[in-house]
């Protein structure tokens, strides 16, 4: 079993990634938010307005060093996480009211938070991230809409809306939230139980290789196996007293560098039935000494 919002090494990289990732998405925002303003209103774009996108910027890279030296000291995951989480939610919360609230395009940066919540706190993390952009987010526009936020001067706002516009929005961003929370989670989900039956498998594929070289090291006789390539594969104990040659000299090696003697009996187009039969060899060991040598070849066949 898999524990749903278990934290790990694995989120600690994601942590640090989600830092750096974090940098360049504002940046690229903001970037392209100022172009846009500068290409649409040319001279004439509020100078206010530009230093309040770059001050979203410095500060976006300020909180991102506070993040790395808190990673890096201060050992608590979870905390770390939720700690980012917050602030994320009230960093976008305050970006929108300062482009406009109603007509700021902003607010998607929300779901952005609620599927990392998701990749680091499970379902249930996701949920309550997107429950509580709903509730920033729809208070926002509420105190807004009757006025009881501070006008900004320097940000043109667009007041002409009804009680049902905010409305509608508000609900919107409130379905979408909900469900990007819920389809992030059955992805992550789906993820987490194919890495598991994943690990599993290489597990029990682990065990199987350990008994198959526990009974080959067992036996007493020698067993030698080469692939299609020719390529020496497995060399057990016995096969090693008997030789001279060690497995670390001539694992993955070509068969005819030190049984040439061998190649004979692969060369000729025999069948499966004369390839179990006992043949014999002379091969020379390491240290030059001939030995003869009884043994019986059989192919491997696996499926293919």
């Amino acid at each position: 079993m898999y524990k749903e919002s278990s934290i790990d090494e694995k989120d600690k990289k994601r942590l640090s990634f989600l830092i750096i990732y974090r940098v360049i998405i504002m940046t690229l925002f903001l970037g392209i938010a100022i172009y846009i303003d500068i290409k649409k209103q040319g001279s004439s774009v509020s100078s206010n307005t530009i230093y309040l996108l770059y001050s979203i910027i410095a500060l976006t890279y300020i909180i991102s060093v506070v993040y790395a030296l808190l990673l890096k000291y201060y050992k608590d995951l979870r905390f770390n996480i939720y700690l980012q989480l917050t602030v994320d939610i009230i960093l976008i919360t305050f970006l929108v009211y300062f482009t406009g609230s109603f007509r700021s395009n902003y607010s998607l940066l929300y779901t952005l938070v609620i599927i990392y919540s998701v990749i680091f706190l499970g379902r249930r993390g996701g949920l309550i991230v997107a429950s509580a952009s709903c509730i920033f987010y729809g208070l926002l526009l509420d105190l807004e809409f009757y006025g009881w936020l501070p006008s900004i001067s320097f940000v043109d706002r667009d007041y002409n809306v009804g009680a049902g516009d905010v409305l509608i929005r508000v609900l919107v961003h409130i379905v979408s939230f909900y469900i990007i929370a819920f389809l992030a989670s059955f992805v992550v989900e789906q993820e987490k139980k194919t890495r598991y039956l994943l690990q599993e498998k290489e597990s029990a594929f682990t065990q199987l290789d350990l008994l198959f070289r526990s009974i080959i090291e067992s036996v007493d006789t020698g067993v030698m196996t080469i692939d299609l390539q020719g390529r020496i594969k497995t060399f057990n104990r016995a096969a090693e007293e008997i030789t001279g040659f060690p497995l670390r000299d001539i694992e993955n090696r070509q068969i005819e560098q030190f049984f040439p003697e061998f190649m004979q009996f692969f060369s000729e187009n025999k069948t499966t039935e004369e390839s179990k039969n006992r043949v014999e060899a002379i091969i020379k060991t390491p240290r030059g000494e001939k030995i003869h040598l009884g043994c019986a070849i059989s192919p491997l066949k696996d499926n293919n």
